[in-house]
């Protein structure tokens, strides 16, 4: 999986923050299991990022679900190339990825509807000062 810059730097701060740093330790080890296992994602989902959406005033169901649903989406608003999408997302097939987890964004729609308008109206005629006309 590649790495932005910014996360690599997050990553080592945070290895040199946790008591489980070592060469054969796992980047996110579960407290409770002493380090040998990671966190149970269902744990992480009730004891973090959940509290987090509330003190942040979010109201909507959050779940790791979400979160690939809206990374998804976000490459696609970028404009990011299926293969590139679906590789990233981990899914065997562009089909899951274009049906399921990619969603159209609304710039997009209304970019696409105003290509498909200005294919079929005319060119809009111009006033005769702007059109060189005296």
């Amino acid at each position: 999986m590649p790495l932005d810059d910014e996360m690599i730097a997050d990553l080592l701060r945070w290895r040199s923050e946790t008591p489980y740093a070592g060469d054969q330790d796992l980047i996110f080890a579960s407290k409770r299991m002493k380090g040998r296992q990671p966190p149970w994602p269902e744990a992480i989902e009730r004891n973090y990022i959940r509290p987090a959406a509330e003190r942040a005033k979010i109201t909507k169901h959050i779940s790791w679900h979400v979160f690939r649903h809206t990374f998804s989406s976000l490459l696609a608003e970028n404009d990011e190339d299926v293969k590139a999408v679906q590789s990233l997302m981990r899914h065997a097939n562009s089909n899951i990825t274009m049906n399921i987890y990619t969603h159209a964004v609304s710039s997009k729609k209304r970019r696409a509807q105003s290509k498909v308008v200005e294919m079929i109206l005319p060119e809009p005629s111009q006033p005769a000062a702007s059109a060189g006309i005296a």
